[in-house]
C-alpha cells in the first residue's frame, strides 16, 4: 500500500461544495417569510447572520445584516445583542485605523478609542451587558466582557458608569410609579443587569454580593424578566449565595421557561430527559414540551434534539422520518448555544438518513457529502461512516486505501471511533485485501482487533451500547483478537438485546436485533448455560498491549470554557447530560 493520498484529500474529494449553500438557502427562504409575516425577531436574526457571512448564495452584505440584528435585538433575541456589540467594535476599529494605524497592541485589544469612539463603547458595553444577562450560552458576551473590564481601565469606568445609571433609575420613585407595560418591562430588564453586575463584577465575590445579585434578580422576576427566574436557577444550581439545590434550580428553570426563556425551556428539558430510559413516556413528552417552547429561537442543540424525537418517535410523536431530516437540516446551518457543536452532528444525521433511505432516497453520494462536511470539523464518527461507504465500493472511484487512511486518521480518537476504526481495519486486513502476505495481514489484523477490544471493553464500563456490545460479541464469536468462545459471545448477544430494550432508540435497536438474528443463528444448546445471562464480562476481557491515546467525549460534552474560574457556566452543567435515550453513535 502505498501513502499516495492523505485521510484530509479522501474527505475533499467526496466533498459536495455546494452542498451546504442549498441548505442556507432553504433556511434564508424560510426566515424571509417568517420575517416578513410575523416580525419574528429569531427569523431577523437568522437573516442577518446569512448577510453578515455571506452564507448560501447571498454576498455579505453589513447593511441588511445590520438592519435584521438591530430589529432581533430591540425584541430582546440574547445573541443579535451581542452581534451588535460586534458591530461597534466593527466601528471602533474603523475609526481607529482611520485616525491612527501606530496605536499599541492593548488599544487594539480593547478597542479603546478616544472622543466620540465613547459612545460607542459606551453602546458596546450596554450589549454585552445585556445579552449577557439574559444567559451566558447565548453568546460569548460574558467571557469578553469580564476580559475587557480587567484589562482596560476605560472599559472598568464604563461598566462601573451603567450601573451607577441603572442604580440611579431604580431609586427614582417616580419610575416605578410609571403603569406603562413597556416602562415595567424595562425596569425588570434593568433589575435583571444589575443582578447580572452584582453577581459577576465584584473582585472579591463576596456573600453580600451574591445576595444583593439574589434581591435584584427576585425583583427583575417579580416585574415579569424571564431572564431573571433563569439567573435565580443558576445560584441555586451552583451554590452561589443560596445552600445549593437542584430542585429549586429546576423550579426557578420552569418559571423561566413559563415565561419564554428559550435557554431556560432547553434546560428542563435536557434536566428532565437525563438518563431516561423506554417507558417513561410521560417524562419525555415533557422533554417535548419544552423542546419545542425552546424553538422559538432555534438554536442548534434544539432543532437537533427535536430531530431525534421525531426520528424515534418518541414522547407523544409519531415517528416520521420527514420531519425528522427537516430539523437535522435546518439544525446544521443554525447558529448554537455558546460552545455547542451541534452543526455538526446533525450533519452526521442527514448523512445517515440519505445512506439509508430514512425520509429521502438513499443517495450515497449524498451521503458521502455530508459525511465529508462534518469530517472536516473533525466528526470522527462521520469519517468512520465515510470510510466504510468507500470501503464497501458504494461511492465511485473508491480504493481501500482510501478508506484505510480514513480508519487510521480515527483509530485513536476516544473510545467509540477508534474502537470502531481498530475492528474495521482489523476486518480489512483479515480479508486479505491489502497486496502483502496473508501471514502478515493476519497480525496485523489480530493487533488492531485486540485494541478494538479493548476500547470497547473500556467503553462499555460506564455506557453497555447495543453496537459495543455487538462488536465484541462478533470478536468472540470468530476468535478475532481473541480466543473463540461462544459462551462470551453469546452472553454480548444476549446484553446487547438487553441493553437495546431499554430504549427508543432506532440505532440502537438496529444492533438489537442484529444480535437477535446472530442468537437464532447459533446452536445455543451445544454451549454451558451456567453463566448468568447478563453476568460483568468486564474482567474476562483480554487485555490489548495498545491503549488508548485520548480520552473518550461523550457525545454531548460541552466544549464552552467557564466564563470565570470561580463560576461554572451552564454548558458546564448541562453540556454533560448523557441521553440514554436521544444518543445516536453509529
Amino acid at each position: 500500500m502505498g501513502n499516495t493520498i492523505t485521510a484530509s484529500q479522501v474527505i475533499e474529494k467526496y466533498s459536495l461544495h455546494n452542498i451546504m449553500d442549498k441548505l442556507y438557502d432553504k433556511t434564508l427562504k424560510y426566515h424571509s417569510l417568517q420575517a416578513t409575516t410575523t416580525d419574528d425577531p429569531n427569523s431577523h436574526f437568522q437573516i442577518g447572520y446569512i448577510y453578515h457571512h455571506g452564507l448560501g448564495s447571498v454576498d455579505v452584505d453589513l447593511q441588511k445584516a445590520f438592519y435584521h440584528y438591530q430589529i432581533a435585538a430591540h425584541f430582546n433575541h440574547p445573541t443579535a445583542q451581542y452581534v451588535m456589540a460586534e458591530f461597534c467594535k466593527m466601528r471602533d476599529r474603523n475609526n481607529d485605523n482611520d485616525d491612527d494605524d501606530n496605536d499599541d497592541e492593548e488599544q487594539e485589544r480593547c478597542n479603546i478609542v478616544a472622543g466620540d469612539s465613547m459612545e460607542l463603547i459606551r453602546l458596546k458595553a450596554s450589549m454585552y451587558i445585556k445579552s449577557a444577562a439574559r444567559g451566558e450560552l447565548y453568546s460569548n458576551a460574558s467571557r469578553e466582557l469580564w476580559q475587557l473590564y480587567n484589562n482596560s481601565t476605560v472599559w472598568y469606568n464604563m461598566v462601573n458608569e451603567i450601573r451607577d445609571a441603572y442604580m440611579d433609575i431604580i431609586c427614582d420613585s417616580t419610575y416605578h410609579m410609571k403603569s406603562d407595560e413597556l416602562e415595567q418591562r424595562s425596569l425588570s430588564e434593568i433589575y435583571n443587569q444589575l443582578g447580572y453586575l452584582a453577581a459577576h463584577f465584584k473582585i472579591d465575590r463576596v456573600q453580600e454580593d451574591y445576595q444583593h445579585a439574589l434581591q435584584y434578580y427576585k425583583t427583575g422576576a417579580r416585574l415579569g424578566c424571564s431572564a431573571s427566574y433563569y439567573n435565580i436557577a443558576c445560584m441555586y444550581h451552583d451554590g452561589h449565595g443560596v445552600v445549593a439545590n437542584k430542585n429549586t434550580a429546576l423550579h426557578y428553570y420552569k418559571k423561566a421557561g413559563k415565561k419564554g426563556h428559550a435557554l431556560s425551556q432547553f434546560i428542563v428539558a435536557e434536566m428532565l430527559l437525563s438518563n431516561i430510559e423506554a417507558g417513561q413516556e410521560m417524562i419525555s413528552a415533557r422533554a417535548c414540551y419544552y423542546y419545542l417552547q425552546s424553538s422559538r429561537y432555534s438554536f442548534a442543540s434544539t432543532l437537533l434534539n427535536l430531530g431525534y424525537i421525531f426520528l424515534h418517535g418518541i414522547a407523544g410523536m409519531r415517528q416520521s422520518y420527514t420531519v425528522a431530516l427537516q430539523y437535522f437540516e435546518e439544525a446544521a446551518v443554525a447558529i448554537d448555544f455558546h460552545g455547542r457543536t451541534s452543526n455538526y452532528w446533525a450533519l452526521h444525521e442527514i448523512a445517515y438518513m440519505h445512506e439509508h433511505g430514512l425520509g429521502t432516497e438513499v443517495n450515497y453520494t449524498i451521503a458521502a457529502a455530508y459525511y465529508a462536511q462534518a469530517a472536516k470539523y473533525k466528526y470522527h464518527e462521520s469519517i468512520n461512516k465515510l470510510a466504510k461507504l468507500i470501503e464497501k465500493k458504494k461511492l465511485p472511484h473508491a480504493t481501500i486505501e482510501m478508506a484505510i487512511q480514513l480508519y487510521l486518521a480515527t483509530s485513536s480518537e476516544g473510545q467509540h471511533a477508534a474502537a470502531y476504526a481498530q475492528y474495521r481495519l482489523g476486518k480489512i486486513y483479515r480479508r486479505n485485501l491489502i497486496n502483502d502476505s496473508a501471514v502478515k495481514n493476519r497480525g496485523v489484523a489480530n493487533d488492531y482487533f485486540t485494541a478494538a477490544i479493548r476500547y470497547y471493553n473500556e467503553a462499555i464500563i460506564n455506557t453497555p451500547l447495543p453496537g459495543h456490545l455487538y462488536h465484541l460479541a462478533i470478536m468472540y464469536e470468530n476468535g478475532l483478537g481473541v480466543k473463540k468462545d461462544l459462551q462470551i459471545a453469546i452472553r454480548y448477544y444476549n446484553r446487547a438485546v438487553d441493553e437495546s430494550v431499554k430504549t427508543f432508540n432506532v440505532f440502537d435497536k438496529h444492533y438489537g436485533h442484529k444480535a437477535e438474528m446472530k442468537l437464532q443463528g447459533l446452536d445455543q444448546t451445544t454451549v454451558d448455560q451456567r453463566h448468568p445471562r447478563l453476568g460483568d464480562l468486564n474482567t474476562q476481557l483480554p487485555i490489548a498491549s495498545m491503549s488508548p491515546s485520548k480520552n473518550d467525549r461523550d457525545r454531548f460534552d460541552s466544549t464552552a470554557q467557564s466564563t470565570h474560574a470561580e463560576l461554572a457556566s451552564p454548558a458546564d452543567r448541562y453540556g454533560k447530560t448523557k441521553y440514554r435515550l436521544l444518543k445516536c453513535i453509529v
